[in-house]
């Protein structure tokens, strides 16, 4: 119930007393929007108390809540470790839409998953343009013209998983058949 509706209610309840309505009448509909502000201040703080703990700040203010970093040593990774890979599109992966089985799209990856990136065989790339245009490329080739992602013809995904979303991995022509075919 909103503040209006409220609003209403207690002037509704006026005009009653005000009309000469019995005082059953008058009192039990004053109670029912007391009853209803109640309610509404209720929901109102569990609402207040739901944002402070998920997102970190008071929804009466919007100012953030300091918090106290943490002691524990982490590895900090620099901007410039950071890579980007081709991963499973995240419409199959997570929505699970069928449409974007053989899609890609890029995630960033840096320490260790990184390497595991590389090891598998995964192109790396430095920037995520860089990324997005190639996944596209693979997606959606020049000579292809239908609308649903087709990047499994020149790859395959594979069991390491960024974010949840199977890394996808080019499938490597030899340096001698493209010589060959040239």
């Amino acid at each position: 119930m909103s503040l209006h509706n409220i609003g209403v209610a207690v002037i509704t309840a006026a005009r009653l007393a005000a009309a000469g309505a019995t005082y059953a009448v008058a009192s039990a509909y004053v109670g029912v929007v007391i009853g209803l502000v109640n309610r509404y201040a209720r929901v109102r703080s569990r609402a207040k108390r739901i944002n402070s703990r998920l997102w970190g700040f008071r929804s009466a203010s919007w100012t953030r809540i300091i918090r106290v970093p943490s002691t524990r040593k982490e590895k900090t990774v620099s901007r410039s470790e950071t890579k980007y890979v081709l991963v499973r599109h995240s419409a199959f992966g997570y929505a699970h839409d069928s449409v974007f089985r053989y899609g890609v799209e890029p995630r960033a990856v840096s320490g260790k998953s990184l390497e595991k990136a590389l090891a598998v065989g995964a192109t790396v790339y430095d920037s995520y343009i860089e990324a997005d245009r190639a996944g596209m490329a693979l997606m959606y080739p020049a000579n292809y013209t239908g609308m649903t992602p087709i990047a499994d013809r020149v790859g395959h995904f594979v069991a390491l998983k960024v974010d949840g979303l199977e890394v996808f991995v080019q499938h490597r022509i030899p340096a001698s058949v493209t010589a060959e075919a040239a």
